[in-house]
């Protein structure tokens, strides 16, 4: 199974894990820290900043590929430092900077904290030759062989 394993790139958050499929997973905001880690799981991706959406963006995974859109949100999301289109599917690769929402001050005090995480993405493809499969991740090769 692909996996997106958020890294934080300023402490606002633990790693995360998530599990990623056909069916989008949701970057969103949860009122209070015990709601979020009462739902945290590898099929979510919910935070509890008010620098984001409770609805802010969604990842999956489709044709090969790690796909992340925003929702029309206020506060963004950007990958490596660009700010993404609402609603248009833009695709991740290993190593890019995700940040949703964005910092908020007052007083020169740092109220809300964005996301900002770097991404590993790992996906496994499989590709049968003769009587044998061949399967690869991002980082090695492993072969298994398969008897009929």
């Amino acid at each position: 199974m692909p996996t997106l394993t958020l890294d934080p790139l300023n402490g606002s958050f633990e790693s995360r894990v998530l599990e990623l499929g056909e069916d989008p997973i949701e970057v969103g905001r949860r009122s209070t820290p015990a709601q979020a880690a009462a739902q945290i799981t590898r099929q979510n991706a919910y935070f509890t900043t008010k620098a984001i959406s409770r609805r802010h963006a969604l990842i999956w995974y489709s044709d090969g590929k790690i796909w992340m859109e925003d929702m029309g949100t206020p506060n963004g999301t950007y990958l490596n430092s660009v700010r993404l289109n609402a609603n248009e599917p833009t695709e991740l690769h290993d190593q890019d900077e995700v940040v949703f929402g964005m910092d908020f001050f007052h007083e020169g005090a740092l109220i809300h904290q964005k996301i900002a995480a770097r991404c590993t993405c790992t996906t496994w493809k499989v590709r049968f030759v003769d009587s044998s499969t061949i399967t690869a991740d991002s980082d090695s090769w492993a072969i298994a062989t398969v008897r009929a």
